[in-house]
């Protein structure tokens, strides 16, 4: 398991987004509070939730 980067989040969309947030906050659910899986999702959910709040609410296509 390794921390999504906002790198890799840049050319997401809103929706992309939050169904990426939904799925990490559920297995974020399933792991032990302070082991290595619990700290790697709460970055990536951070990572997430902050390219979310960046992201314009309109891209336009990509040609």
């Amino acid at each position: 398991m390794r921390v999504i980067t906002a790198a890799e989040l840049a050319n997401k969309t809103n929706f992309q987004l939050s169904a990426l947030y939904a799925r990490l906050k559920e297995e974020l659910s399933r792991t032990e509070p302070g082991s290595y899986e619990h700290e790697v999702l709460s970055i990536s959910l951070e990572n997430v939730r902050r390219a979310y709040t960046t992201t314009p609410k309109f891209k336009p296509p990509r040609m």
